[in-house]
């Protein structure tokens, strides 16, 4: 009885402590194209992104080729910017920011003059 006491205890200390959680390491960012649309019809973006917590660097995957981009990525708590030209024929882009806890605004200009925007947020 006493044994089954102990393991029970420490079944529940395990599962109550941060022993097995992982640490998230990657932020998605949600792209959104900030004009109006029909919400009756499905909006699919030319791109993904997601944040790398370790690598402090926003990995970017284009779908299709919508040419150069511009991306600017800036940190609306404490005013940093970074600034980049992509190539989305790559199929990819890798945009390196410090990572400095604070909300960010990620936006990225297609040469068609397309904006597409997203928010995330590093603590």
């Amino acid at each position: 009885m006493k044994r089954i006491l102990m393991l029970l205890s420490f079944i529940l200390l395990l599962t109550s402590s941060n022993f097995f959680q992982e640490e998230e390491v990657y932020i998605r960012i949600d792209i959104e194209k900030p004009v109006e649309f029909d919400p009756r019809s499905i909006t699919i973006y030319p791109m993904d992104c997601i944040y790398s917590i370790p690598d402090k660097a926003i990995y970017i995957a284009f779908f299709e080729n919508i040419g150069e981009v511009a991306v600017e990525v800036t940190n609306t708590t404490t005013g940093e910017s970074y600034y980049e030209y992509v190539v989305s024929a790559d199929g990819q882009a890798v945009v390196t920011i410090a990572g400095t806890e604070g909300e960010y605004l990620l936006q990225m200009t297609t040469e068609d003059g397309d904006l597409y925007e997203g928010v995330f947020r590093i603590e």
